[in-house]
This record gives C-alpha cells, sequence and structure tokens, in this order.
C-alpha cells in the first residue's frame, strides 16, 4: 500500500458498545448473535465471558474436547502457557465448574491418537525472550508412547517428574504439572542466557520447529557435561525406537 495504509475503526470511532453491535445484528437479522468462541483466546475465560463460554463446553461436549487435547499439547510442551496463565488451565476450571463430559471425551480421545515423544530445548537470551527447538523423535500408539519414554529414562538412569509446581503459578489454586518430563537441563531464572532441555509425550498435534540459526547457538551454549548427556539420551532413543520397530513388525 505504499505506506499510505490508515487503519480506521468505525464501531469504536460510533462509540457503541458490546450490546449494541448484538442489538444491531438482532434489528438486522432477528439473530442473538453468540460471542466468538476462538479455543486459543484466553479471553474467553474472563470474569464476564466466562458463564456464556461454559454453557457452550456444556452444549458441544464434542466440539470441547479438541479445545482441551490443544491445551494438553501445549501444557506438554510449555507447563506455564495455560489456557487463562500459568498454572491455570482449561481442565481445570471445567472440573471445578463440574462440566466434565468435553473432559471425558478428550481423554477417550487421546488414546486413539497417535502420540509422540518430543524433545524440547529453549535458549533464553533473558526472561521471555528465547529461541526454541521442537523435534519429534518417536511417533506410537499411547501406551508405546508412554512406555518408550518410560524405558528412555531407565536406560540414562534420570528419573521422569511429574506434578512438580509451575513456574510463574500461583502458589495456591494453581495447577501442578501433570506431564512426565525426562529433564536434560533446567534454566536458571535470573541467569542469561540460560538453556532448557526435556522430553516429554503428548498427542502428535505439533510440528517441528527450529530456527535456521537454532543448531549453532544452542552448540555454542552447550557444556561438555549437557553434550555428554544429549548423547546418551540420543543412544537410548536409538535403542527404543528399534525395539518399538521390531514391536510393530512381528505385531
Amino acid at each position: 500500500m505504499g505506506g499510505q495504509c490508515i487503519p480506521t475503526y468505525p464501531i469504536y470511532e460510533w462509540g457503541w458498545s458490546r450490546q449494541d453491535c448484538l442489538d444491531y445484528l438482532y434489528r438486522k437479522l432477528g439473530v442473538a448473535w453468540s460471542k466468538s468462541c476462538c479455543r486459543h483466546c484466553p479471553y474467553a475465560g474472563n470474569k464476564s465471558g466466562w458463564p456464556e463460554q461454559l454453557a457452550r463446553f456444556a452444549a458441544l461436549p464434542t466440539e470441547a474436547a479438541q479445545h482441551i487435547i490443544d491445551e494438553y499439547v501445549c501444557l506438554a510442551l510449555n507447563p506455564r502457557s495455560g489456557l487463562f496463565g500459568p498454572g491455570k488451565s482449561l481442565i481445570t476450571r471445567l472440573h471445578s465448574d463440574q462440566v466434565t463430559e468435553p473432559i471425558t471425551l478428550a481423554v477417550a480421545r487421546m488414546k486413539t491418537m497417535p502420540w509422540a515423544i518430543y524433545r524440547v530445548c529453549r535458549l533464553y537470551y533473558a526472561p521471555a525472550n528465547a529461541i526454541r527447538s521442537l523435534d519429534n523423535v518417536l511417533l506410537g500408539g499411547h501406551r508405546t508412547v508412554h512406555t518408550a519414554l518410560t524405558e528412555v529414562s531407565q536406560l540414562v538412569d534420570i528419573p521422569l517428574t511429574k506434578n512438580e509446581e509451575i513456574s510463574g503459578a500461583p502458589v495456591r489454586d494453581g495447577d501442578r504439572d501433570i506431564h512426565r518430563r525426562l529433564w536434560l537441563r533446567r534454566r536458571c531464572d535470573g541467569i542469561y542466557p540460560t538453556q532448557e532441555e526435556f522430553y516429554t509425550a503428548a498427542p502428535a498435534q505439533a510440528l517441528d520447529k527450529e530456527l535456521d540459526s537454532f543448531a549453532d547457538a544452542w552448540a555454542d551454549h552447550t557444556d561438555v557435561a549437557l553434550a555428554r548427556l544429549e548423547r546418551r539420551v540420543d543412544t537410548a532413543i536409538a535403542v527404543v525406537q528399534q525395539t518399538v520397530i521390531e514391536g510393530q513388525e512381528r505385531g
């Protein structure tokens, strides 16, 4: 547009409220227009909007189940990414408001989906300033992937963690990290640059993602101990992958 585009917001300029918009739509179309429902939007859970949103989850449990699955995958990759903030997940809110049918459907659906073990790496240069790498290292069914993650943990002699406090989440009335993680390196808040690296399991919805410059930057900040640990885990994953392949061939 040659730098000549000037945005305008006529509804704002008219001074219309949300109710004004709803009234206009009803006069023109004879329809009581529902609030939009983007399942990735944290604003749907604010105090004024949540009753309407909750009613929609209750009325459409089959559709609501996918919202829960999406959040589950996000929380596996980053326990601080609850839909309503760190430690404030959709699934917990639905539990507390006793709308459980979407949760039941989501759990059943996830058991039939392909799953993955993900390797997650983040290199922080400052708070909330990081480059990331996401890598799917093993695919399989729900039970296969969970068993494989346990076997990798045993081979490298690093216990899986679960039910830990979530960084940045409320101390009271906040969720705990329900996902099992094989931690290779935890970030050190207040010391930068800092790294975090872990393996976890979740439905295979997330795509591999990495900047072209990530590998070199990661290598520049990886010490000998972490590099040695990474090689051990790589070897363990290769062993477990072969076991999975042989089991599939026998099956």
